[in-house]
């Protein structure tokens, strides 16, 4: 579990080695961030990229999925409550032979007194295939 003052910084392409771009067709890998929230955000954002495809939970709640790496999407969460959270992306890397997989998450959230925080995927996200 971390606690921690997150900042916005910016995310990274991260796969479960440093040079995936020869990750294996059809490898799944499960990326997972802890995180905690000192008071209940007016709104969580998170936008999301991965190469190939991808379903995110918040918490083992379904909040969506994509199969366009190159195209980013946003999914906004309105009702996170204060306290600790684990976000869980599932990316799959496709194709049908060795080719380039990565996953790139950068999530902010919107506190009570207006000032927004967040955390992006970077060596810290913990992962298992």
């Amino acid at each position: 579990t971390e606690t921690n003052n997150y900042t916005t910084a910016e995310a990274q392409w991260i796969w479960n080695t440093s040079d995936a771009t020869r990750a294996p067709a059809g490898q799944t890998i499960a990326f997972r961030k802890v995180f905690n929230l000192a008071d209940a955000p007016e709104r969580l954002v998170a936008v999301i990229s991965c190469d190939n495809e991808y379903r995110v939970y918040l918490d083992g709640r379904l909040v969506g999925e994509g199969k366009q790496w190159d195209s980013p999407n946003l999914f906004t969460i309105d009702d996170v409550t204060a306290g600790e959270h684990e976000l869980i992306v599932v990316g799959r890397n496709g194709g049908d032979s060795p080719n380039p997989a990565g996953l790139w998450c950068e999530v902010r959230h919107l506190s009570p007194n207006k000032t927004v925080r967040g955390f992006g995927t970077d060596a810290s996200w913990q992962w298992s295939t």
